[in-house]
């Protein structure tokens, strides 16, 4: 969901996070470098499947780009509440009226995803499951659990 632009930057930004620890700098930078490098054939695999590849805005090098429809779904939902793709994808299944989502991968287990983006996931499944679409998530993922993985109050195994 993010223009491509800002991509690329937040690829060099966060490698060079990393350039005043163990890894040096031209190291670091050509890592950078090789994702960038690599774009024309992820565009290409994502072009070859032939389905709506959902982002800011549509763009020239991949022909499958659909700009997500932003102001539609903000008003549909009456919230402006999206801290992460996941959230975007969820809100679209719904407004498309989806019967059932499943879930595979979703782990969120990373300081940024589950502090900010984790909260947002659960509101998102709470949605579609009040819209009465069927939400199944499956492992591994750190999705829907309680610490421990224990039902609260009882102290036994979810």
């Amino acid at each position: 969901m993010h223009d491509l632009t800002w991509t690329v930057q937040q690829w060099y930004d966060h490698y060079t996070l990393w350039i005043d620890g163990h890894f040096g700098r031209n190291y670091m930078l050509a890592k950078a470098q090789k994702r960038v490098e690599q774009m024309p054939a992820v565009f290409n695999r994502i072009n070859a499947l032939g389905i709506p590849f959902y982002t800011t805005r549509t763009y020239d090098s991949v022909p499958t780009s659909v700009a997500y429809p932003i102001a539609e779904i903000e008003k549909a939902f009456q919230t402006r509440y999206f801290a992460s793709t996941f959230d975007y994808a969820i809100a679209k299944a719904i407004f498309d009226g989806f019967e059932a989502i499943e879930l595979y991968g979703v782990k969120m287990n990373a300081n940024e995803e589950y502090a900010h983006q984790a909260k947002s996931a659960h509101y998102w499944i709470g949605r579609a499951e009040a819209a009465g679409v069927k939400t199944v998530v499956h492992e591994p993922t750190t999705l829907l659990k309680t610490k421990n993985n224990l039902l609260y109050g009882y102290n036994v195994r979810m």
